[in-house]
């Protein structure tokens, strides 16, 4: 498949999976897209992860994690099969930013776009070895859409285990 296919391919997977897919042309359009989605004085919470310069709070507090309206991070890679972010870490910061706040904005290159889940962690393994020297990352965190359960009467609800919205903003020049 081209890079096109896989980009519409991953960009209806996750519209599949309820989250907001906005395509960027750079650095600094992605920037104004946050912008646009951060409303003036939410409390916001970031990841290192993110590629662009982005407000938040860098290794929030607990306080800071439950307090936070919005997180944002950034995604080791996509699979375009199924729309799944995968975020390679060492801390584990990811998974409780991605986790805590009610909306998850994730802004990544098209580049980190991959056929599957296996390739994702093929590709989190070769950003372990280049930036940890080792052979896995310590911890490799997968979202696959704003948090649903229909644990009660067979009702969806989203948002109960996680955030209730996921906004990705694909960045074409990363």
């Amino acid at each position: 498949m081209s890079s096109a296919q896989w980009l519409e391919l991953a960009v209806t997977a996750l519209q599949r999976k309820s989250c907001q897919v906005e395509l960027v042309p750079d650095a600094a359009a992605a920037a104004a897209a946050l912008t646009r989605l951060l409303p003036a004085g939410a409390a916001v919470t970031r990841h290192e992860s993110c590629p662009v310069p982005a407000p938040g709070t860098l290794r929030p507090t607990r306080e800071e994690l439950l307090r936070a309206e919005y997180a944002i991070t950034g995604a080791t890679a996509i699979a375009a099969d199924t729309g799944t972010l995968l975020l390679a870490e060492e801390d584990g910061f990811g998974r409780a930013i991605s986790n805590t706040a009610p909306t998850h904005i994730c802004v990544a290159g098209v580049s980190a776009i991959v056929p599957d889940v296996y390739a994702g962690t093929v590709r989190c393994q070769e950003w372990a070895l280049t930036t940890a020297g080792k052979p896995s990352p310590r911890y490799i965190t997968m979202i696959g859409g704003p948090s649903r359960t229909a644990d009660i009467e067979f009702v969806l609800i989203q948002g109960v285990h996680g955030p209730g919205a996921v906004h990705v903003i694909l960045v074409a020049n990363l």
